[in-house]
């Protein structure tokens, strides 16, 4: 919300548009709270742009149409539009990965799936619609919850309580990835840099700080003071 407010509602509907969320949003401050339904499609080819490196893709129903002899009648290929930087999408997954191994999809892990993963959880007001969209190195999957018209589920059905699950259940049945960590293009690997952080404060960590975390920024972006909080 306070990134919203920050950067303005008109700037996070051009990025929801570039990334896949093709129906009309209106420009206000409630989108950081979810105010406007788009379908498990289009949040879905959204979340996969993140897993593709910043490169867009135009989902396709066939791909292909054969005869009974082998003889391909019709072939559709995918468009691939760049619309982030590799480096803004890695630090995005980065922070995604956080959703899964410590915040409100842990139950994936809890299921036993142990690839590395990222994504995340969403559940509306009176517990009407419960999501997760996550994705692999390879995969990229959406999972939602709810009924046809807008009724609760039953109380307490969140994104991380019956929608994570789901997806950990479902990818563990797909196909193992053989990567142990999300890959980053070798061009772009010299624009970032990892950095402790604490969490308190959100500034470089000191060795006092109780809490520390390290959060990948591309060069640049990241903080430059020390901890106030915990300083020598």
């Amino acid at each position: 919300v306070r990134l919203v407010v920050k950067l303005g509602p008109e700037l996070l509907v051009r990025y929801a548009n570039l990334m896949g969320i093709e129906r009309h949003l209106q420009p206000v401050y409630s989108l950081a709270l979810g105010s406007a339904d788009v379908t498990l499609l289009e949040m879905t080819n959204a979340f996969n742009t993140l897993a593709n490196n910043g490169i867009r893709t135009r989902p396709l129903m066939v791909l292909r149409v054969e005869d009974e002899h082998g003889l391909i009648l019709e072939q559709n290929r995918t468009e691939l539009q760049p619309v982030l930087s590799p480096a803004t999408a890695y630090v995005v997954t980065n922070m995604l990965q956080s959703v899964v191994n410590e915040g409100t999809a842990t139950a994936i892990r809890a299921r036993g799936y142990s690839g590395p993963a990222a994504g995340k959880t969403g559940t509306t007001d009176d517990y009407t619609d419960a999501w997760f969209i996550g994705y692999t190195p390879s995969i990229c999957c959406g999972v939602w919850v709810g009924f046809d018209e807008k009724r609760t589920i039953f109380r307490g059905a969140t994104g991380g309580g019956i929608a994570a699950p789901a997806w950990a259940e479902f990818m563990k049945q797909v196909r193992p990835d053989t990567l142990s960590a999300f890959p980053l293009p070798p061009e772009f690997q010299d624009s970032l840099v990892t950095l402790p952080i604490c969490e308190q404060t959100g500034r470089l960590a000191t060795a006092r700080c109780p809490r520390v975390r390290y959060e990948v920024f591309i060069k640049g972006t990241e903080p430059q003071q020390e901890c106030p909080l915990h300083g020598r």
